[in-house]
């Protein structure tokens, strides 16, 4: 089974690949926000200016947050391609007789949810940019020290991008995987783990049980309903495994 599992987890050049492009885009909102506000960091030595600033800031930063959710969707598909090609391929090394058809409103529906999380997560790094900024403490910080602060906003904001990344990518592959093996007719499943430190506990008393995906567990759901959860459902076929 361990070997099944292997295949029928996501193609790690496509998770890295969808990781480098959400980070490098976020990066590119950051960087333009930082050149905006810039100019104006010397005025927040001035309580009284710090409100036109950051109203200023909320209008600007909408735009951003446009383009951010724009930016998405070209490699997000790039992602579900490949993750599609390969589960598609590791089901039919298993004998299962897989259909293509019916997954592009799956995809677009997994699609028009990572655009909701990256467009919150903007919304989120927008928030955190204006608590500093009408913060007294920051009222008199040197501009240089404001940066900083702005910078490492920015850096927690790019960590966020990623495991929102890290994590779209595995559930991509855990709900194109479900789709297609309950097409075919297959509605039970083996739990695999990756089986190293990184499992909870919890995902681990499911290794090796056999669930089905409208009855999963229910204190993790099916493999990859968790954020960021790396184990996959190898199919349960009686007569593959030989039973009768």
């Amino acid at each position: 089974m361990r070997q099944a599992a292997d295949k029928l987890r996501p193609p790690a050049i496509a998770e890295k690949r969808y990781v480098e492009a959400l980070r490098h885009h976020t990066g590119n909102m950051h960087a333009k926000a930082l050149a905006h506000l810039r100019p104006r960091l010397h005025l927040v030595a001035r309580a009284d200016a710090t409100t036109p600033i950051t109203q200023d800031f909320g209008q600007y930063s909408q735009e951003l947050i446009r383009e951010l959710a724009a930016s998405i969707s070209s490699p997000f598909n790039a992602m579900a391609i490949a993750i599609a090609k390969k589960n598609y391929q590791a089901l039919q090394a298993l004998g299962i007789d897989v259909r293509q058809t019916g997954l592009a409103a799956l995809v677009e529906q997994l699609r028009d949810w990572n655009i909701q999380l990256i467009t919150k997560a903007g919304q989120a790094y927008v928030a955190d940019v204006e608590s500093i900024l009408d913060d007294p403490a920051s009222w008199g910080l040197r501009v240089e020290e404001l940066s900083a602060k702005l910078v490492e906003r920015g850096n927690v904001s790019e960590s966020r991008a990623e495991l929102i990344a890290r994590d779209q990518t595995l559930k991509m592959n855990g709900g194109l995987a479900a789709y297609r093996m309950r097409s075919a007719g297959i509605d039970e499943y083996i739990w695999s783990t990756s089986r190293d430190e990184r499992v909870r506990p919890s995902h681990a008393d499911n290794e090796g049980q056999r669930f089905r995906f409208d009855s999963p567990p229910p204190e993790t759901g099916n493999p990859s309903d968790d954020v960021q959860c790396r184990c996959v459902a190898v199919p349960y076929v009686p007569e593959l495994d030989g039973e009768s």
